[in-house]
């Protein structure tokens, strides 16, 4: 099955504040199939499900081939990296050589080495969202039954090495106004 299509999916993300940030990826499908978009969709779907279980924020709805929306509003969890200001930045290379940058706010302090910045490639959930990614097996970890495709560039073409993974402080957009809470969520920020 030859991959000509590549769908932008955006995930938004809440932290333990009430902040927002955004994840975007390429997705590929074959729209040749009476499966597409739904083949897109169930990959969307499984690698959102792998940077959920490596992110302390709360997963606040998503648009694309896998669109979303939550019940009801929640908060991400207080921890090292809570705010969304905190991101682990995955590299991947794609088939003709080129850099992609795949973001995920409010990192778990267990996917870090010991010097809390560089990616740990040994960690269960880390392995399991590179080979999704990638689709294809990593470390001893194989992709998520059920995928057809990994993530893709532009040019329609497959990311196929994982580079490296570093957590990344970015400058928040918003400013602290009387409807931003507190840390432990008690009360207005100020």
């Amino acid at each position: 099955m030859a991959v000509n299509t590549a769908l932008r999916q955006t995930i938004t993300w809440r932290d333990n504040r009430g902040f927002t940030g955004r994840t975007t990826f390429l997705v590929g499908d074959d729209n040749t199939t009476m499966t597409f978009p739904h083949a897109a969709a169930a990959d969307a779907q499984v690698i959102i499900s792998d940077m959920e279980a490596i992110s302390e924020a709360d997963f606040a709805g998503a648009t694309g081939p896998f669109p979303q929306v939550p019940a009801a509003v929640t908060y991400g969890a207080n921890a090292d990296y809570a705010s969304i200001e905190d991101k682990v930045v995955f590299v991947f290379q794609a088939a003709a050589g080129d850099l992609h940058k795949v973001s995920v706010p409010s990192p778990l302090d267990s996917i870090f080495e010991a010097d809390k910045v560089t990616v740990d490639k040994t960690n269960a959930l880390v392995k399991q969202l590179i080979a999704d990614i990638l689709h294809q097996t990593f470390g001893g970890t194989a992709p998520t039954t059920g995928t057809t495709h990994g993530l893709y560039n532009r040019s329609i073409l497959p990311f196929v090495l994982f580079v490296s993974g570093a957590r990344k402080r970015v400058k928040q957009r918003r400013r602290i106004n009387s409807f931003t809470r507190t840390p432990d969520l008690s009360g207005p920020d100020e």
